[in-house]
Formats: structure tokens, sequence, C-alpha cells
């Protein structure tokens, strides 16, 4: 996983949750199915405590968090044909209960 941080992948991944703000209404049916893909990968890799501590430690999760308060601003029935929003959640919660060692 380090290898993972390493090669830059997190930070492409973050940049793809970040294309949210400027998507049109048009191909957000794309993104949408990307953004699915890039929350599992997310949420597997920060399985690992030291990933958790790099998402912070980066301030990655800022646009996690603008991803999630733009997923509760649409419209209902939008909103709840976001697959990703739960896995979302549980990323947010799991570093909201983390607790960095002293060092980072």
């Amino acid at each position: 996983m380090h290898l993972m941080r390493k090669l830059k992948f997190i930070p492409i991944l973050i940049e793809i949750c970040k294309r949210i703000q400027v998507c049109h209404k048009n191909e957000f049916k794309h993104l949408g199915k990307a953004l699915e893909y890039v929350i599992k990968i997310i949420n597997i890799l920060c399985g690992l405590r030291e990933n958790r501590n790099y998402m912070l430690q980066t301030n990655r999760m800022a646009a996690l968090n603008d991803l999630l308060n733009w997923c509760l601003s649409r419209p209902t029935h939008l909103f709840y044909g976001i697959n990703f929003v739960p896995q979302l959640f549980h990323i947010l919660t799991l570093h909201v209960k983390h607790r960095t060692p002293y060092e980072c």
C-alpha cells in the first residue's frame, strides 16, 4: 500500500473526486460511475492506519468532504441514485474516529 502512495495513485483518485464540482449535467452519469470505483478503491486503501494518516496529513479528506457536501445538496430524486454515498460516509467516519500518532 505504501507503493500506492509513492506512485501518486491516491492523489489521482482524489483529483477525480474533485471533478464533480466542474461536471456538466449531461456528463454526471459517466463521472458517477467512475466515482463509484474511485470511492471503493479509497475505502480499501483507508483500511490501513498509515493510509489514514497520509490522507489526514496531506488534507486529501477535504476533497471527499466537498464531494459529500455536493451529494447532499442534490435534489432528493438524484441523491437516491448516487450509490457511493454510504461508502463515502464510511470513509469519513473512519477518519473522524482515527487517532493520529504523536509524530504526525
